[in-house]
């Protein structure tokens, strides 16, 4: 054991409310590609179907060609069904032993429920869940994915279905941000995984955070990297999957 997972570790053990702050990388591990590195979502929109992302994630663009977005949205983003690994199972289970508080997670993919995470704030939605525009009704990700409703409709109002994710243009919600901005200043340790800390405003809410123990695990560096008490390179599922084995 190197000498960084032994002092996560003594963090974890004296921790009373820690807080998760979670990116894309946690996800990669379980096959999710993330959005702008090699190969990732953004590359896949432009070569596939000429747009800027920015411009196909827009809600502009989802009211214009409504058609053509779920066309996209459909392809790219629900035509898989990841699992979670190792680290969203080993936050889910320091819930349940009373040490992290919540997880606040930028990433849209439902794993740290399915994990088992119970308090989960979302700062950008999840794409696994798809409301009304305009009675708010709920609807499941199988009723959105089917291809003999090009463009999915409320089937009680008949307005128009849209995945509940944050797209360019709009605000985050507030009242995610006000609790994870809570949690964070409350906390008394704070993991920051699978992020470079580039997006904002989500980013910026690590300021935050006032306690002594940031740890983040990142395979790039990030622009807090100087305020963590340390920094590691390390594979999130695989670091934590070892602490676990020795808590």
């Amino acid at each position: 054991m190197n000498k960084n997972v032994e002092k996560l570790i003594n963090i974890i053990k004296e921790s009373k409310s820690m807080v998760i702050f979670t990116g894309a990388g946690v996800s990669t591990e379980s096959g999710v590609p993330d959005f702008r590195s090699k190969g990732g979502v953004f590359e896949q929109i432009e070569k596939q179907y000429h747009l800027s992302p920015e411009e196909m994630l827009s809600i502009d663009f989802f009211m214009e060609d409504t058609k053509l977005f779920y066309e996209i949205y459909r392809t790219i983003f629900l035509n898989s069904q990841p699992q979670p690994n190792d680290c969203h199972r080993a936050f889910a289970e320091l819930e349940k032993r009373g040490i992290v508080r919540s997880v606040v997670t930028q990433n849209i993919d439902n794993l740290h429920q399915l994990g088992g995470s119970k308090r989960v704030l979302e700062m950008h939605g999840n794409m696994f869940r798809n409301i009304c525009s305009k009675c708010g009704k709920n609807f499941s990700i199988d009723y959105v994915k089917d291809p003999k409703n090009p463009i999915p409709k409320c089937d009680e109002c008949g307005a128009i279905i849209r995945p509940d994710v944050v797209l360019y243009g709009e605000p985050l919600n507030a009242e995610v941000m006000t609790e994870a901005a809570r949690d964070i200043s409350n906390a008394d340790s704070m993991l920051v995984t699978g992020t470079s800390l580039r997006v904002y405003p989500a980013a910026g809410f690590v300021d935050y955070f006032e306690g002594k123990n940031l740890v983040i695990v990142n395979r790039e560096s990030t622009p807090y990297d100087f305020k963590a008490r340390f920094v590691m390179r390390d594979n999130i599922g695989e670091l934590m999957k070892e602490v676990m084995e020795h808590l």
